[in-house]
Order: structure tokens, then sequence, then C-alpha cells
């Protein structure tokens, strides 16, 4: 059975966000995912449902969480049957924050 998981970032200023998206991108290249490696989607995407994934992403994090200040990028990564996938995300993402 295959799981999402969701990444939301916050705190990070936009002058911050090619340095982000280059360390992310960088590390996730650097193993083979069992399904599409994962990415992450902010303010400048150009994709299409990059934009649309934060607008919503965006939009449902100030409704639900105002606190938490606006909401720097979102992602999300499809894990089948691998829990290695979970772990490496998890170590991309401590390095990243």
């Amino acid at each position: 059975m295959g799981r999402v998981i969701q990444v939301r970032l916050y705190g990070r200023t936009d002058s911050d966000r090619d340095a982000l998206s280059s360390r992310f991108e960088e590390l996730a290249s650097t193993r083979q995912w069992r399904d599409e490696p994962p990415w992450l989607a902010h303010a400048a995407s150009k994709d299409l449902f990059a934009m649309e994934f934060f607008r919503h992403a965006s939009l449902e994090s100030d409704r639900t969480h105002p606190e938490w200040g606006p909401l720097s990028a979102a992602g999300f990564v499809r894990i089948i049957g691998d829990e290695m996938d979970a772990l490496a995300l998890l170590f991309i993402l401590r390095d990243v924050s």
C-alpha cells in the first residue's frame, strides 16, 4: 500500500528560496526513489502543478495555522512499500531546515 508524506516548510525568506530549492533537489537526486523523487513548490514555482499545489497549501496553512507565519515551500513524496524513502526524506528535510 502506498502512502503520501506531505512536506511544509516555514520560516524561510524569499532570498533563501533558490538555495533551499537547489539543496533539496541536490540531496533528492543522490538516491534512487521507489516512485518519483520528492519535490518542493514555492511562491516562484514555474510549473503549473507546483504553482497550484503551493497556492492551495498556502491558503490551507493560513486558515488552519496562522500563528506559524507564511508558508515557505511545500511538496510531497509517495512512499511505495519502502520505509527507506521516508527516512531519506527525513534526513533531506533536516539538512535544508
